[in-house]
């Protein structure tokens, strides 16, 4: 089972260019993001995170990116170590 995040952006919303170059101006079309990754710190609860529960995720043991675990569902895919400076690596595709 994979889950989609999406939004919709108010239609109703009159577009305004924003006040200086570090925005950017919405046109009211849908969104969808197709990979995202991010870090948490070490002993962060990724699963309840990720609204998952843990024993729907495969473990893996693998050497990738120098974390000790994987847990995959799907396209995503949860990297765990022993090593507190590693944090949990999440990578979420949509593929």
């Amino acid at each position: 089972m994979q889950k989609q995040i999406s939004f919709e952006l108010n239609p109703t919303q009159e577009l305004v260019p924003p006040a200086s170059n570090t925005g950017a101006q919405s046109t009211g079309q849908r969104i969808l993001i197709d990979w995202f990754a991010f870090t948490l710190p070490h002993g962060s609860k990724i699963f309840e995170v990720l609204n998952i529960p843990g024993k729907e995720w495969v473990p893996i043991e693998t050497k990738a990116m120098g974390y000790d675990r994987m847990y995959m569902h799907g396209q995503m895919k949860v990297y765990e170590s022993e090593r507190e400076d590693m944090g949990v690596h999440c990578e979420l595709s949509g593929s």
